[in-house]
């Protein structure tokens, strides 16, 4: 018979080691070599930290380690997670400790079946937009993360309120820290009208583009921060703001537009058949603000600051309580019916000339200003009812409604 060399024991156990894809990977503080992740194809976990080129291995070997259900990546100066993409099995990751910073990565995410996700000790998860992109990636995932630990509820209440992809005629938020913008919760198609949002910041560059796709008529907001200029939804016709800073607003065709207690960096041109302004702070000079009823109260305006009002089509218009001292601005009005300066700092009688050309002008509310103390205010205010259209009545709103026919007989109201 054939001679048969005999065999090592060691040779025997090596042998078999090899038949045994290996199912777990462990480094820590050693830079990594291509022939560590050589045979990877079965891996089930692997673990690595503190591995500065952990970045780099990954990227190029990610894509042949496909079964990998656990991945543990600390400490080891990660900046993307675009390599995740390949692991469409992964279920735990625990990437605590690196260095990415945007939360646009976790995106990658999303079509993975994980269960649980670590993110402490990211730049990201300090980012404004970092519960936003949660929301958008993982809107149908039961999920916990680490760094999110509401995540669950929200996702839930998110759900209620878009379920089969139908949302209430209206709805009211007040509990999200972040607003949720992903593409199911703004499938607004079904007949959304009116979105209320308090106490809510969310991502401008997900929130204007997505709520611009939608059939809102009524916006409301409070205690956020917005560029309204961004606003371009087709059928929307009313938006109130209160308690907001406003970095920029260019509305335009609206129907109703309010403002309250808001500091306003900038405006453009805002054109709205009506506008309320109260207790707003303007930080700059607006380029053209026009309305039929108009009304910019409580904000301690200028005369200089409201020559930007478009008054020409104007009918009721409401200054009052500011520190308006001349009336210029309304030389060119024609079609005002209804006027309130009251407590406003006008002290010449002559200011009220520039009104003689509304000849449906019906009151004017003057109260509170030194002009009625003005020797020349009983004239003036003659003189103004004279070019008033016969039949109509001007009125100091503290006491008499004076016709024309009885402006010469008036006495000085004051």
């Amino acid at each position: 018979p054939a001679f048969v060399a005999p065999v090592d024991e060691r040779e025997v156990e090596f042998v078999d080691v090899l038949k045994e894809k290996k199912k777990f990977l462990e480094f820590e503080n050693i830079d990594l070599l291509e022939e560590d992740f050589a045979d990877a194809d079965e891996l089930l976990k692997i673990k690595i930290t503190n591995c500065k080129n952990a970045q780099q291995m990954l990227n190029q070997f990610a894509k042949s380690m496909t079964k990998l259900q656990d991945v543990q990546i600390n400490e080891c100066q990660l900046t993307s997670l675009h390599f995740l993409r390949h692991l469409k099995q992964l279920q735990q990751l625990d990437i605590r400790n690196n260095q990415i910073a945007d939360p646009e990565e976790l995106l990658v995410l999303g079509k993975l079946p994980l269960t649980k996700l670590l993110l402490q000790g990211n730049e990201m998860i300090q980012d404004q937009k970092f519960t936003a992109m949660c929301q958008r990636a993982f809107y149908e995932a039961n999920l916990e993360i680490d760094a999110y630990p509401n995540f669950f509820d929200q996702r839930q209440l998110i759900q209620k309120m878009s379920q089969n992809g139908i949302i209430p005629s209206c709805i009211q938020s007040d509990q999200l820290t972040k607003f949720p913008v992903h593409l199911s919760f703004f499938n607004w198609k079904t007949g959304l009208k009116s979105v209320q949002l308090r106490n809510i910041g969310f991502d401008p560059d997900c929130f204007y583009p997505l709520i611009n796709e939608s059939f809102v008529t009524e916006l409301t907001f409070a205690n956020a921060q917005l560029d309204l200029s961004k606003i371009a939804v087709k059928t929307l016709k009313q938006i109130r703001v209160e308690d907001c800073t406003i970095t920029n607003i260019n509305l335009q065709s609206l129907s109703d537009f309010s403002l309250k207690n808001c500091k306003i960096v900038k405006i453009g041109k805002l054109s709205s058949q009506k506008v309320l302004i109260s207790q707003c702070e303007f930080l700059s000079q607006p380029t053209g603000i026009s309305a039929t009823d108009l009304e910019v109260s409580e904000c301690g305006i200028t005369h200089q600051f409201a020559r930007c009002f478009q008054l020409q089509t104007c009918q009721k218009l409401n200054l009052s309580r500011n520190r308006i001292q001349y009336l210029g601005f309304l030389k060119r009005t024609q079609k005002l019916t209804f006027v309130d300066l009251a407590y406003n700092n006008i002290q010449l009688a002559a200011s009220l000339s520039f009104l003689k050309h509304n000849k449906n002008l019906k009151n004017v509310d003057c109260e509170f200003n030194g002009c009625l103390q003005d020797r020349n205010y009983g004239v003036v205010k003659r003189w103004v009812q004279n070019e008033i259209q016969q039949g109509y009545h001007f009125e100091v709103i503290n006491g008499n409604k004076l016709r024309k026919s009885e402006s010469l007989r008036s006495r000085l109201i004051g």
